[in-house]
């Protein structure tokens, strides 16, 4: 029984992946990086009360030069049946920040949380300031385009 079972779950992994669905990791190798960032992908399946999820895991950039300068995103499976969840979620969890970062006044030079193939990235709480950092707004910027391919 077991073997079949383990079967069962080999040939939908391996049937998702002919389908062409990429891992959250593949999706994030995808994206250009700008010179001076490093980047850290970690695996953290955290509980999320507020999303009723578990995480799959976390995105973390960080300036090279200055590491105060950083954005990070929780990463998470995503569906249209889970919109209004992570909708109310992403607004309390957002209300909790006590952040007096100043954003850029241009949306598309400010870092938030996308939805990009079938997963959500949510922006965690205190990303580096767009208004005064010329890196941080290229790397927003950089982010947000991609973000829509």
């Amino acid at each position: 029984m077991r073997r079949f079972i383990t079967l069962f779950l080999l040939i939908g992994v391996v049937s998702l992946n002919a389908k062409g669905q990429k891992t959250f990791i593949e999706i994030i190798n995808d994206f250009k990086l700008p010179l001076g960032w490093d980047v850290k992908i970690s695996n953290d399946t955290s509980y999320w009360p507020l999303f009723k999820k578990k995480q799959l895991g976390s995105w973390t950039l960080t300036n090279k030069a200055n590491k105060h300068e950083k954005v990070s995103f929780f990463i998470f499976n995503y569906s249209d049946k889970d919109e209004l969840v992570f909708t109310e979620g992403i607004n309390s969890y957002y209300m909790l920040s006590s952040c007096l970062n100043i954003s850029s006044k241009n949306e598309s030079s400010n870092f938030k949380s996308f939805q990009k193939e079938n997963f959500l990235f949510v922006m965690a709480m205190c990303p580096c300031s767009t208004a005064e950092s010329t890196f941080c707004r290229k790397l927003a910027e950089s982010i947000f385009k991609w973000s829509y391919q």
